[in-house]
């Protein structure tokens, strides 16, 4: 099976106003991609896993010393399902978002020749 999920990292300051740590999961417009924006107080290393339904690890990512990310994913080529998007810090603290990818008919239906 071939995997691509594109990441691409923007710079930005996240404030959620509190002391745990923060997670946002947001669709965008186009089809298959969605933004990944995660803020913590305290700087760490902080691991970024996506994986499906059953748990299969799809993509694993350590961000070093850091207390956020923005991060772009492109699930375009997966197919539509379930998908669990967690960050980890060093501490053990983990944020979890539960992703359910649909793609429209129309581009499921040009993949098949």
């Amino acid at each position: 099976m071939l995997l691509m999920i594109v990441l691409s990292l923007s710079a930005t300051t996240l404030t959620f106003g509190s002391s745990e740590p923060g997670m946002v999961l947001r669709k965008q417009k186009e089809p298959g991609v969605y933004t990944l924006i995660y803020k913590t107080e305290k700087k760490s290393d902080l691991t970024m896993i996506v994986s499906d339904r059953l748990g299969v690890l799809l993509f694993k990512e350590v961000i070093p010393n850091s207390d956020g990310f923005i991060r772009s994913l492109n699930f375009k080529l997966l197919l539509p399902g379930e998908y669990s998007v967690d960050v980890i810090d060093l501490e053990g603290i983990q944020k979890t978002q539960k992703l359910d990818h649909q793609m429209p008919v129309l581009e499921l239906e040009s993949l098949v020749l």
